[in-house]
């Protein structure tokens, strides 16, 4: 199951409320491409956002991805963004162009060149007052917005720079909201990170939860069976205070296939959304090659330009510092629910050595652990 049949299943058992989606960078806006394909084909939407003749008629099913104007026409709660205009062209220029609202799409007239400096501190930041504002419109027109979704990817200068800022706006104007990203890694072999992910969670990680959802003819009593023996091999493995780990959803509603796609037609699908101790190690290796570049100053030179053309404090003396303090924070962090895990296995050393750990937290917790400072 690919990314937008996963996001369909998981929005399928959500309650019918509004969902705002963002497409950030060319790789957020390729994936909007497609994901806006599928939804129209899933709703019975034409590309002109109109009904088609044998369209679904249940009631309120198109107000969590669509808006419907006054003259019947449906439009998606979506925004394009793009500090440069081609790949924004493109979809203002495609089959589906009839279907946005002009407003919808944003570009700027300078890209980030594959810098996230320019796309969080310098061009990014003269866009994003704009892009809040359009998205704050459209939350005004929900009636209970459930969340955000926003697609990028962590690699070029907008898809990395542009959405940490925008995040962070959003992480204030919208703190109680949820907020779903469906990122493209940048890796040589994409697959590989994949299932070396899957490899370590069921060989060293542990889950912290686990859930499937199904899509077509799927059986309740196939599902518990499935679930049964999965339970049975030690191989897998969940955290102590969370023993079940599983949660199900079913929609008896078979997966849409775009025409001359790359998937092919089925009766039945099933997409997976976990949560592992594993990708500890992956935050571990990451953060290791930050600092073998850092320090080789390695691309420093870019941020340092950019500083320059600023006049907020200089990314020499804050930026770099503050992204250690994030890095090592998001490692921390995993490694703290591993340690919390092994802790409460065993109850009777948990209780000895509880105030132990409870002082340990609260000192990471006061002290920043890249700079040891408060």
């Amino acid at each position: 199951m690919n990314t937008r049949d996963a996001l369909l299943t998981f929005l399928s058992f959500c309650p019918q409320r509004e969902c705002i989606s963002v497409h950030i960078g060319q790789a957020g806006i390729q994936m909007g491409n497609a994901c806006w394909e599928l939804y129209c084909l899933e709703h019975g939407i034409q590309p002109d956002g109109h009904l088609a003749e044998d369209a679904p008629t249940e009631e309120n099913m198109y107000t969590t991805f669509f808006q419907e104007t006054g003259r019947g026409k449906y439009v998606p709660r979506a925004i394009y963004v793009d500090l440069e205009p081609t790949v924004v062209d493109v979809v203002r220029s495609g089959p589906y162009r009839q279907l946005f609202h002009p407003e919808q799409l944003i570009n700027g007239k300078e890209d980030a060149a594959n810098n996230y400096a320019r796309g969080h501190y310098t061009i990014g930041k003269e866009q994003v007052d704009l892009v809040l504002d359009k998205m704050r419109k459209m939350a005004d027109a929900c009636s209970g917005l459930q969340g955000f979704l926003v697609f990028h990817s962590f690699g070029g200068g907008t898809g990395s720079g542009f959405t940490s800022l925008l995040m962070e706006r959003l992480s204030v104007d919208y703190g109680k909201k949820s907020k779903l990203q469906f990122t493209v890694y940048p890796a040589p072999q994409v697959p590989a990170l994949y299932y070396w992910v899957a490899e370590k969670s069921s060989t060293f990680g542990k889950y912290m939860a686990c859930c499937l959802l199904y899509r077509g003819d799927v059986v309740p009593k196939d599902v518990n069976s499935a679930i049964a023996a999965i339970k049975t091999k030690r191989s897998i493995q969940f955290v102590d205070w969370c023993p079940t780990g599983f949660k199900v959803g079913i929609n008896y509603q078979a997966p849409t296939v775009i025409p001359n796609g790359d998937m092919a037609p089925t009766q039945r699908a099933v997409c997976m959304i976990s949560n592992t101790t594993a990708i500890v190690e992956a935050w571990a290796r990451l953060n290791h090659k930050f600092d073998l570049m850092y320090s080789k100053r390695a691309f420093v030179h870019w941020w340092e330009y950019e500083a320059r053309a600023t006049v907020c404090v200089g990314m020499e003396c804050w930026g770099w510092e503050r992204g250690g303090c994030r890095k090592v924070a998001s490692e921390t962090n995993s490694e703290e629910l591993i340690t919390f895990s092994l802790v409460i296995r065993n109850k009777t050393q948990y209780n000895s050595d509880n105030e132990h750990e409870h002082e340990a937290t609260q000192s990471a917790g006061q002290f920043c652990l890249y700079c040891q400072r408060r």
